[in-house]
């Protein structure tokens, strides 16, 4: 499994306000029904419990390296997908927005 931390391609962390936390959340819905109607995976959005509040981390789980780079480069050429990922992205905090894809470690035993 790969995990795709990130904004709008991947992982999206911002600190903003409350009411821009939410209407990003209300933004997330509109990307994932995009998502669901090309059979992508879909975001799931986190917060921490404790240290820098008002942060969201979107995250979306791949079966493998091939499967995030597909999905990645056919959300990146689709317009309806890039409208609503820029709606719910307007309210991210100016050079907040991070990318990270994960691995996990081979058995090294």
């Amino acid at each position: 499994m790969y995990r795709s931390y990130s904004s709008g391609v991947e992982c999206l962390k911002t600190s903003a306000s409350a009411m821009a936390v939410r209407e990003g959340i209300g933004g997330l819905a509109a990307v994932n029904a995009v998502c669901r109607d090309h059979d992508w995976a879909e975001w799931t959005a986190w917060a921490p419990i404790s240290g820098k509040e008002n942060e969201l981390v979107l995250t979306c789980d791949y079966p493998d390296l091939a499967t995030y780079v597909a999905e990645r480069d056919a959300r990146a050429s689709d317009a309806q997908f890039m409208n609503a990922w820029r709606a719910c992205a307007q309210h991210a905090v100016q050079g907040s927005i991070w990318n990270e894809v994960w691995e996990p470690l081979p058995d090294l035993g």
